[in-house]
């Protein structure tokens, strides 16, 4: 957004609840993580061409945190799967 010009701002529904979002290096686009259907996916929306770009699907798995390498050419990214338990314990006298 132009700061003498917010007119010309442009906004992107990207989903999710809380997605993470991420500057690329060059500044021209930002790449985010949703959580899609049960699936963490990583999109790249580029600001010049509007253009956007699926990088990565986790098929059961969770993203946990995504960091940039400072040239932008890699993307580190923790995953895994959370699970949960329960458990009855009785007869603690």
């Amino acid at each position: 957004i132009e700061i003498n010009n917010p007119q010309n701002a442009k906004f992107y529904n990207i989903g999710g609840r809380l997605p993470k979002i991420f500057w690329t290096a060059d500044g021209k686009s930002f790449d985010y993580m949703i959580t899609n259907v049960g699936q963490d996916e990583i999109w790249r929306q580029n600001f010049t061409d509007d253009k956007l770009q699926q990088l990565r699907i986790f098929p059961k798995e969770e993203i946990g945190y995504i960091s940039r390498s400072p040239d932008g050419k890699t993307i580190a990214v923790t995953r895994g799967q959370q699970r949960n338990d329960a458990v009855l314990l009785t007869n603690f006298e």
